[in-house]
């Protein structure tokens, strides 16, 4: 009777996942990744196809006698998702349409066709999901009447294990600093690189290490060219950047590190920063999007409080977060996400 019950729960919350999974490497990439493999270690039914390889049209047929839901998940590219969850209907499946995208408001706000695209997918697809609450609010004043459609969830999915914690300790000797993302413009690495510079006329008995941990998944060049043209003229004993691309596991590499900086002018959440809390880092984060509580924030053009932040964790560390967990299991988007399948397995489809 109870194996009847575990077999009748998994199928209420089964799903097919459709999105970038790794490789490559990025923020969309590792949520699905870590999304999946909870799923599969909690004994939920789930399906993984991915998007970045040609859409195998008899596998969707072929998988619709098992599957009534589907869980898409896209960056930018709405043109492209909105004929995918056509196809997704016609083939009779219920969709969720999840955007990984920042500026998904800006886009609809400057342009007429993002509009038009969004408020399709909202009528045919059955859930809209974005990465923050505020997000949602704004969507729900651009695009009015959708607000049971549409919800703020979180893509961070907490570890099945503990990855370790590191607490920074104030006045060391090296302070190792990291920031994440992509060769593109809105991912700001030149504006931190610049602070440190900065940081480091003044700052001379610290050893400022900085470390760009950057996705090749898409590249701009001339941005890329830009950022190590900067970091090759400057020529200091105390700032030392190296630049990394493609990492395997973000939490290994965040055990031995002080800082992490979001420097983002524009963001949709940001699923490193929860990485970084969750294994004890401060945060440091521009105010462009919801972020955990923790987080210090600022504004992505204001160097200046950029600069103090830094300095105030180099010289009082934790002083202020010590007595508080970097990051509360509201964060965690996993358990929102099956309910929400489980809900859509139990309804026909409208």
């Amino acid at each position: 009777m109870m194996l009847e019950n575990n077999t009748m729960n998994s199928m209420k919350k089964r799903v097919i996942l459709i999105g970038s999974f790794s490789p490559p490497i990025g923020g969309v990439t590792r949520h699905l990744d870590q999304l999946y493999s909870k799923m599969i270690s909690n004994g939920i039914m789930v399906e993984a196809i991915r998007i970045n390889k040609p859409l195998n049209l008899f596998k969707l047929v072929s998988l619709r006698f098992k599957y009534s839901v589907v869980h898409f998940h896209t960056s930018n590219s709405l043109f492209k998702s909105f004929f995918l969850v056509l196809l997704l209907k016609l083939l009779g499946y219920k969709v969720i349409i999840s955007i990984h995208h920042g500026g998904i408001i800006n886009d609809i706000n400057k342009n007429k066709i993002s509009l038009f695209l969004t408020k399709s997918l909202l009528k045919v697809a059955e859930r809209l999901v974005l990465m923050n609450r505020k997000h949602v609010n704004e969507l729900n004043v651009c695009i009015p009447g959708y607000k049971r459609k549409i919800e703020a969830i979180s893509p961070f999915v907490f570890p099945e294990s503990n990855p370790g914690t590191y607490v920074f300790q104030p006045n060391k000797q090296t302070v190792k600093i990291t920031v994440m993302g992509l060769w593109q413009e809105l991912y700001n690495f030149e504006s931190v690189i610049e602070c440190l510079n900065q940081i480091t006329e003044n700052k001379i008995s610290v050893l400022f290490e900085l470390d760009l941990i950057v996705s090749t998944s898409f590249e701009n060049l001339d941005y890329k060219s830009k950022v190590n043209n900067i970091i090759q003229r400057i020529n200091k004993y105390n700032l030392k950047i190296n630049i990394t691309e493609n990492i395997n596991n973000s939490y290994e590499y965040f055990k031995d590190r002080h800082i992490f900086i979001r420097p983002t002018k524009i963001d949709s959440f940001g699923l490193s920063v929860a990485e970084a809390l969750f294994c004890g880092i401060p945060v440091i984060a521009s105010n462009v999007c919801d972020r955990p509580a923790a987080v210090l924030l600022y504004d992505p053009e204001n160097m200046q409080i950029l600069k103090k932040l830094i300095l105030k964790l180099v010289d009082e560390g934790l002083s202020e977060l010590q007595n508080k967990q970097l990051i509360d299991f509201e964060s965690d988007g996993y358990f929102q996400l099956i309910r929400m399948y489980e809900g859509l397995n139990s309804k026909k489809l409208s």
